[in-house]
Protein backbone atom coordinates (compact mmCIF):
# COMPACT_ATOMS: atom_id res chain seq x y z
CA UNK A 1 0.00 0.00 0.00
CA UNK A 2 1.50 3.47 -0.84
CA UNK A 3 1.86 6.17 1.68
CA UNK A 4 0.38 9.21 0.33
CA UNK A 5 2.68 12.58 0.57
CA UNK A 6 0.65 15.40 2.37
CA UNK A 7 0.05 17.96 -0.67
CA UNK A 8 2.59 21.16 0.06
CA UNK A 9 1.69 24.52 -1.16
CA UNK A 10 3.59 25.88 -4.26
CA UNK A 11 6.65 27.60 -3.80
CA UNK A 12 6.23 31.55 -3.52
CA UNK A 13 8.41 32.44 -6.99
CA UNK A 14 10.93 35.17 -6.12
CA UNK A 15 10.28 38.70 -5.62
CA UNK A 16 11.00 40.80 -8.57
CA UNK A 17 13.13 44.19 -7.84
CA UNK A 18 10.04 45.98 -9.05
CA UNK A 19 7.65 44.40 -6.41
CA UNK A 20 10.56 45.35 -3.88
CA UNK A 21 10.42 49.26 -4.05
CA UNK A 22 7.00 49.27 -4.41
CA UNK A 23 7.08 47.41 -0.97
CA UNK A 24 9.70 49.86 0.18
CA UNK A 25 7.90 52.65 -1.12
CA UNK A 26 4.66 52.44 0.57
CA UNK A 27 6.43 52.50 4.05
CA UNK A 28 7.94 55.74 3.16
CA UNK A 29 5.15 57.64 4.33
CA UNK A 30 5.35 56.15 7.28
CA UNK A 31 8.93 57.18 8.07
CA UNK A 32 7.93 60.80 7.13
CA UNK A 33 4.87 61.36 9.61
CA UNK A 34 7.35 59.80 12.02
CA UNK A 35 9.65 62.33 11.29
CA UNK A 36 7.21 65.34 10.94
CA UNK A 37 5.65 64.16 14.63
CA UNK A 38 9.56 64.24 16.00
CA UNK A 39 9.75 67.58 14.89
CA UNK A 40 6.93 68.85 16.28
CA UNK A 41 7.93 67.71 19.71
CA UNK A 42 11.67 69.18 19.49
CA UNK A 43 9.12 72.37 18.30
CA UNK A 44 7.20 72.29 21.39
CA UNK A 45 9.90 71.59 23.97
CA UNK A 46 13.01 74.11 22.96
CA UNK A 47 10.80 77.26 21.25
CA UNK A 48 7.45 76.85 22.63
CA UNK A 49 8.83 78.47 26.40
CA UNK A 50 10.88 81.07 24.36
CA UNK A 51 8.16 82.21 22.41
CA UNK A 52 5.85 82.44 25.92
CA UNK A 53 8.32 84.47 26.93
CA UNK A 54 8.16 87.81 24.79
CA UNK A 55 4.79 87.36 24.17
CA UNK A 56 4.19 88.31 27.83
CA UNK A 57 7.03 90.75 27.92
CA UNK A 58 5.21 92.18 24.80
CA UNK A 59 2.14 92.47 27.09
CA UNK A 60 3.88 94.32 30.08
CA UNK A 61 5.80 96.48 27.83
CA UNK A 62 1.98 97.53 25.88
CA UNK A 63 0.44 97.56 29.76
CA UNK A 64 3.08 100.03 31.10
CA UNK A 65 2.99 102.21 28.17
CA UNK A 66 -0.40 102.29 28.38
CA UNK A 67 -0.43 102.79 32.70
CA UNK A 68 2.58 105.38 32.38
CA UNK A 69 4.66 102.59 34.60
CA UNK A 70 7.39 103.49 32.33
CA UNK A 71 7.29 107.35 33.18
CA UNK A 72 6.94 106.77 36.70
CA UNK A 73 10.51 105.09 36.06
CA UNK A 74 11.82 107.90 34.43
CA UNK A 75 12.43 105.89 31.24
CA UNK A 76 11.57 107.01 27.51
CA UNK A 77 8.92 106.06 26.62
CA UNK A 78 9.26 102.87 23.32
CA UNK A 79 7.12 101.81 20.49
CA UNK A 80 3.51 103.24 20.29
CA UNK A 81 2.49 106.56 21.84
CA UNK A 82 1.29 106.85 25.05
CA UNK A 83 -2.39 105.82 26.01
CA UNK A 84 -2.48 103.34 23.20
CA UNK A 85 -2.74 99.45 22.86
CA UNK A 86 -1.07 96.66 20.61
CA UNK A 87 -4.36 94.53 18.50
CA UNK A 88 -3.32 91.79 19.96
CA UNK A 89 -3.13 92.66 23.47
CA UNK A 90 -6.56 94.63 23.08
CA UNK A 91 -7.98 91.11 22.36
CA UNK A 92 -6.75 88.85 24.60
CA UNK A 93 -8.02 91.16 27.63
CA UNK A 94 -11.17 91.42 26.62
CA UNK A 95 -11.48 87.94 25.54
CA UNK A 96 -12.95 85.22 27.96
CA UNK A 97 -12.19 81.67 27.29
CA UNK A 98 -14.58 78.58 28.25
CA UNK A 99 -14.16 76.22 31.15
CA UNK A 100 -12.48 73.57 28.81
CA UNK A 101 -9.71 75.73 27.47
CA UNK A 102 -9.69 77.47 30.88
CA UNK A 103 -8.63 73.59 32.01
CA UNK A 104 -6.47 73.24 28.97
CA UNK A 105 -4.37 76.91 29.37
CA UNK A 106 -4.07 75.89 33.65
CA UNK A 107 -2.30 72.84 32.03
CA UNK A 108 -0.64 73.89 29.43
CA UNK A 109 0.99 76.61 31.93
CA UNK A 110 2.27 73.89 34.58
CA UNK A 111 4.56 72.78 31.69
CA UNK A 112 5.81 75.95 31.36
CA UNK A 113 9.53 77.05 32.71
CA UNK A 114 9.39 79.08 36.04
CA UNK A 115 10.46 82.11 34.15
CA UNK A 116 7.45 82.05 32.70
CA UNK A 117 5.11 81.63 35.37
CA UNK A 118 7.65 84.85 37.13
CA UNK A 119 6.75 86.79 34.48
CA UNK A 120 3.34 86.47 34.44
CA UNK A 121 2.53 86.96 38.39
CA UNK A 122 4.90 90.29 37.70
CA UNK A 123 2.30 91.66 34.78
CA UNK A 124 -1.58 90.03 35.90
CA UNK A 125 -2.45 93.22 38.21
CA UNK A 126 -1.82 95.41 35.56
CA UNK A 127 -3.10 93.41 32.76
CA UNK A 128 -6.54 93.49 35.32
CA UNK A 129 -6.62 96.88 34.77
CA UNK A 130 -5.95 97.40 31.42
CA UNK A 131 -9.27 98.11 30.28
CA UNK A 132 -9.81 100.81 32.65
CA UNK A 133 -5.95 102.71 31.72
CA UNK A 134 -7.20 102.04 27.89
CA UNK A 135 -10.15 104.17 28.51
CA UNK A 136 -8.28 106.31 30.10
CA UNK A 137 -5.28 106.56 27.28
CA UNK A 138 -7.83 107.43 25.31
CA UNK A 139 -9.63 109.97 26.61
CA UNK A 140 -5.92 111.15 27.34
CA UNK A 141 -5.54 111.62 23.84
CA UNK A 142 -9.02 113.24 22.94
CA UNK A 143 -8.11 116.11 25.72
CA UNK A 144 -4.23 116.43 24.10
CA UNK A 145 -5.52 116.65 20.76
CA UNK A 146 -7.43 119.77 21.64
CA UNK A 147 -5.23 121.33 23.30
CA UNK A 148 -2.72 121.12 20.52
CA UNK A 149 -5.98 122.72 18.08
CA UNK A 150 -6.39 125.13 20.81
CA UNK A 151 -2.78 126.19 20.80
CA UNK A 152 -2.42 126.87 16.82
CA UNK A 153 -5.89 129.19 16.88
CA UNK A 154 -4.37 131.03 19.76
CA UNK A 155 -6.89 130.48 22.55
CA UNK A 156 -4.40 129.99 25.59
CA UNK A 157 -6.78 129.93 28.23
CA UNK A 158 -8.84 127.13 26.98
CA UNK A 159 -5.34 125.14 25.96
CA UNK A 160 -4.20 125.55 29.69
CA UNK A 161 -7.45 124.38 31.25
CA UNK A 162 -7.20 120.96 28.69
CA UNK A 163 -3.95 120.78 29.96
CA UNK A 164 -4.68 120.80 33.47
CA UNK A 165 -7.75 117.76 33.12
CA UNK A 166 -5.54 115.79 30.88
CA UNK A 167 -2.94 116.27 33.53
CA UNK A 168 -5.61 114.75 36.25
CA UNK A 169 -6.08 111.66 34.29
CA UNK A 170 -2.34 110.80 33.93
CA UNK A 171 -0.24 113.02 35.58
CA UNK A 172 3.22 112.00 34.22
CA UNK A 173 3.48 111.51 31.23
CA UNK A 174 6.18 112.73 29.58
CA UNK A 175 3.88 114.41 26.53
CA UNK A 176 2.15 116.57 28.95
CA UNK A 177 5.74 118.53 29.63
CA UNK A 178 6.09 119.22 26.01
CA UNK A 179 2.84 120.87 25.22
CA UNK A 180 3.49 123.06 28.57
CA UNK A 181 6.81 124.45 27.02
CA UNK A 182 4.54 124.94 23.60
CA UNK A 183 2.10 126.73 25.87
CA UNK A 184 4.55 128.86 27.44
CA UNK A 185 5.95 129.54 24.10
CA UNK A 186 2.51 130.78 22.34
CA UNK A 187 1.72 132.86 25.60
CA UNK A 188 5.30 134.87 25.25
CA UNK A 189 4.77 134.93 21.46
CA UNK A 190 1.43 136.84 21.82
CA UNK A 191 2.77 139.03 25.15
CA UNK A 192 5.51 140.12 22.49
CA UNK A 193 2.93 140.97 20.17
CA UNK A 194 0.96 142.74 22.37
CA UNK A 195 4.24 144.70 23.44
CA UNK A 196 5.56 145.45 19.81
CA UNK A 197 1.58 146.80 19.47
CA UNK A 198 1.51 149.17 22.03
CA UNK A 199 5.14 150.55 21.85
CA UNK A 200 4.27 151.12 18.30
CA UNK A 201 1.22 153.41 19.11
CA UNK A 202 3.20 155.20 21.94
CA UNK A 203 5.78 156.03 18.88
CA UNK A 204 2.98 157.77 17.04
CA UNK A 205 1.75 159.52 19.77
CA UNK A 206 5.44 160.52 19.99
CA UNK A 207 5.83 159.44 23.46
CA UNK A 208 9.68 158.25 23.09
CA UNK A 209 10.24 157.45 27.28
CA UNK A 210 7.27 154.98 26.62
CA UNK A 211 8.10 153.77 23.95
CA UNK A 212 11.28 152.89 25.10
CA UNK A 213 10.32 150.97 28.15
CA UNK A 214 8.12 149.15 26.05
CA UNK A 215 10.56 147.86 23.80
CA UNK A 216 12.61 147.48 26.71
CA UNK A 217 10.15 144.93 27.95
CA UNK A 218 9.58 143.04 24.42
CA UNK A 219 13.52 142.27 24.10
CA UNK A 220 13.34 140.32 27.54
CA UNK A 221 10.15 138.25 26.20
CA UNK A 222 12.17 138.34 22.95
CA UNK A 223 15.91 139.38 22.75
CA UNK A 224 16.73 138.46 19.48
CA UNK A 225 13.50 140.29 17.66
CA UNK A 226 14.80 143.09 15.51
CA UNK A 227 11.41 144.90 15.58
CA UNK A 228 11.97 145.92 19.07
CA UNK A 229 15.91 146.59 19.13
CA UNK A 230 15.87 148.95 16.27
CA UNK A 231 12.68 150.50 17.74
CA UNK A 232 14.37 151.22 20.82
CA UNK A 233 17.39 152.39 19.53
CA UNK A 234 15.23 155.35 17.47
CA UNK A 235 13.29 155.91 20.33
CA UNK A 236 15.99 156.26 22.67
CA UNK A 237 17.17 159.08 20.35
CA UNK A 238 14.32 160.84 19.95
CA UNK A 239 13.54 160.79 23.94
CA UNK A 240 16.97 162.10 24.26
CA UNK A 241 16.15 165.14 21.48
CA UNK A 242 12.72 165.32 22.73
CA UNK A 243 14.51 166.18 26.58
CA UNK A 244 17.07 168.74 24.96
CA UNK A 245 14.17 170.60 22.79
CA UNK A 246 12.65 171.25 25.56
CA UNK A 247 15.16 172.65 27.66
CA UNK A 248 16.40 174.99 25.10
CA UNK A 249 12.40 175.73 25.24
CA UNK A 250 12.64 176.65 28.92
CA UNK A 251 15.90 178.76 28.71
CA UNK A 252 17.41 179.63 25.23
CA UNK A 253 20.85 180.98 26.67
CA UNK A 254 21.91 177.79 27.06
CA UNK A 255 22.73 177.70 23.21
CA UNK A 256 25.50 180.38 24.28
CA UNK A 257 27.59 177.59 25.18
CA UNK A 258 29.31 176.45 22.49
CA UNK A 259 29.65 172.76 23.24
CA UNK A 260 26.05 172.39 24.38
CA UNK A 261 25.34 174.31 20.57
CA UNK A 262 27.28 171.58 19.24
CA UNK A 263 25.65 168.50 20.46
CA UNK A 264 22.17 169.78 19.72
CA UNK A 265 22.89 170.53 16.31
CA UNK A 266 24.27 167.32 16.17
CA UNK A 267 20.93 165.20 17.47
CA UNK A 268 18.90 167.79 15.02
CA UNK A 269 21.19 166.11 11.78
CA UNK A 270 20.64 162.82 13.16
CA UNK A 271 16.91 163.10 13.93
CA UNK A 272 16.10 164.54 10.87
CA UNK A 273 16.20 161.66 8.29
CA UNK A 274 14.61 159.62 11.09
CA UNK A 275 11.39 157.97 9.58
CA UNK A 276 9.82 158.13 13.27
CA UNK A 277 10.06 161.71 13.79
CA UNK A 278 6.38 162.96 14.44
CA UNK A 279 5.13 166.29 13.74
CA UNK A 280 5.36 167.43 17.04
CA UNK A 281 9.42 166.34 17.39
CA UNK A 282 9.74 168.16 13.72
CA UNK A 283 7.93 171.19 15.00
CA UNK A 284 10.34 171.71 18.20
CA UNK A 285 13.02 170.80 15.85
CA UNK A 286 12.45 173.65 13.85
CA UNK A 287 11.98 176.35 16.38
CA UNK A 288 15.55 175.06 17.44
CA UNK A 289 17.23 175.52 14.51
CA UNK A 290 15.66 178.91 14.24
CA UNK A 291 17.11 180.00 17.70
CA UNK A 292 20.41 178.18 16.66
CA UNK A 293 20.10 180.80 13.70
CA UNK A 294 19.74 183.71 15.71
CA UNK A 295 22.23 182.73 18.05
CA UNK A 296 24.57 182.94 15.54
CA UNK A 297 23.87 186.42 14.43
CA UNK A 298 26.02 188.86 16.10
CA UNK A 299 23.92 192.06 18.20
CA UNK A 300 24.85 195.37 18.75
CA UNK A 301 26.45 195.78 22.56
CA UNK A 302 26.83 199.34 24.01
CA UNK A 303 29.22 199.50 26.53
CA UNK A 304 30.06 202.71 28.69
CA UNK A 305 32.48 203.69 31.22
CA UNK A 306 34.70 206.11 33.04
CA UNK A 307 37.95 206.32 31.12
CA UNK A 308 40.05 205.30 33.83
CA UNK A 309 38.50 201.71 34.43
CA UNK A 310 40.32 198.89 31.96
CA UNK A 311 37.36 196.35 31.08
CA UNK A 312 37.63 192.81 30.36
CA UNK A 313 34.69 190.38 28.87
CA UNK A 314 35.35 186.70 29.63
CA UNK A 315 36.11 184.46 26.97
CA UNK A 316 36.32 187.19 24.57
CA UNK A 317 39.52 189.81 24.90
CA UNK A 318 40.46 193.02 26.67
CA UNK A 319 38.57 196.13 25.67
CA UNK A 320 41.00 198.61 27.59
CA UNK A 321 39.41 201.99 28.91
CA UNK A 322 36.99 203.93 27.39
CA UNK A 323 33.64 206.07 28.06
CA UNK A 324 31.96 204.58 25.40
CA UNK A 325 32.24 201.63 22.88
CA UNK A 326 30.15 199.33 20.84
CA UNK A 327 30.92 196.06 19.98
CA UNK A 328 29.34 192.99 18.55
CA UNK A 329 28.46 189.79 20.60
CA UNK A 330 27.14 186.47 19.77
CA UNK A 331 23.73 186.28 22.12
CA UNK A 332 24.48 184.67 25.15
CA UNK A 333 25.37 185.39 28.56
CA UNK A 334 28.92 187.03 29.39
CA UNK A 335 31.34 188.39 32.14
CA UNK A 336 32.41 191.93 32.33
CA UNK A 337 35.56 192.71 34.71
CA UNK A 338 36.79 196.27 35.33
CA UNK A 339 40.06 196.99 37.20
CA UNK A 340 41.26 200.42 38.69
CA UNK A 341 44.70 200.64 40.96
CA UNK A 342 43.43 201.77 44.35
CA UNK A 343 40.01 200.91 43.91
CA UNK A 344 37.96 197.33 44.54
CA UNK A 345 37.38 195.24 41.31
CA UNK A 346 34.01 195.18 39.46
CA UNK A 347 32.61 192.15 37.86
CA UNK A 348 29.03 192.72 35.77
CA UNK A 349 26.97 190.50 33.94
CA UNK A 350 26.36 191.36 30.40
CA UNK A 351 23.02 188.98 28.60
CA UNK A 352 23.11 189.67 24.91
CA UNK A 353 19.49 188.50 23.66
CA UNK A 354 18.70 187.55 20.03
CA UNK A 355 15.38 188.44 20.02
CA UNK A 356 16.26 192.59 20.79
CA UNK A 357 17.91 195.04 18.77
CA UNK A 358 20.67 196.87 21.16
CA UNK A 359 22.04 195.88 24.30
CA UNK A 360 23.60 198.53 26.69
CA UNK A 361 25.80 198.24 30.49
CA UNK A 362 27.63 200.02 32.37
CA UNK A 363 31.14 199.14 34.46
CA UNK A 364 33.43 201.55 36.07
CA UNK A 365 35.45 201.19 39.68
CA UNK A 366 33.74 203.45 42.24
CA UNK A 367 34.72 202.05 45.78
CA UNK A 368 38.16 202.94 47.02
CA UNK A 369 40.25 200.12 48.72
Amino acid sequence: MKRETPPFPDPKPPETKRETKEKRGSKAPVYLALLFLLFLCLLVVFYLPRAVKTKMAQKTEDVGRLTGITAEKGEKPKGNKPGTLTASVAKEVKYEAPEGEKNESAEKEKALPPSTHILKAETSAQVLKAPTSYAKGRQFERLMGKAMEAVHKGQIHKAEALLMDAKRILPNNPVLLELKDQIKAAKDACRLKRLLEKAQGAMDEEEWEKAASLFKKALLIEPGSVTARDGLKSALKLSKLMEELKRIDRDPFLLGNLAFKKKIKKLIAASISNPDCGPKTRNLISRAKTTLDLFDTPKEVYLYSDGKTDVIIYRVGRLGRFRSRLIKLRPGVYTLLGRRPGFRDERAELKVSPFEANTTLTLSCRQRI
